[in-house]
């Protein structure tokens, strides 16, 4: 059982929506739907993807994975992310689990 890029954005979206609004706005500019502009935090991401977990909406991620998958962008101080950088690390632990 694994996850779609299309889970995976359906679960960050409301994440990653809130939070370009922020930045976009921020910077005077109107957000723009599709554009990799959001810069998240790790611990957004991880709390959104636990919650999605706990309301049964992913299977996906196990423990495990998740402390990996953490420890992997603390490895590469990856603070921030872009939208694509955080789906490809996340794809990418996923495939290599399978």
């Amino acid at each position: 059982t694994g996850i779609s890029h299309r889970q995976l954005d359906e679960v960050l979206a409301p994440l990653l929506t809130a939070k370009l609004l922020v930045v976009t706005e921020a910077k005077g500019k109107s957000y723009q739907p599709g554009r990799d502009i959001a810069m998240i935090t790790l611990a957004d991401v991880l709390i959104t993807l636990r919650q999605a977990k706990n309301k049964r909406e992913l299977t996906w991620p196990t423990s495990s994975l998740m402390t990996s998958y953490l420890a992997k962008a603390e490895q590469a101080q990856l603070e921030l992310l872009t939208t694509k950088t955080l789906r490809q690390i996340i794809m990418d632990d996923i495939d290599a689990e399978r």
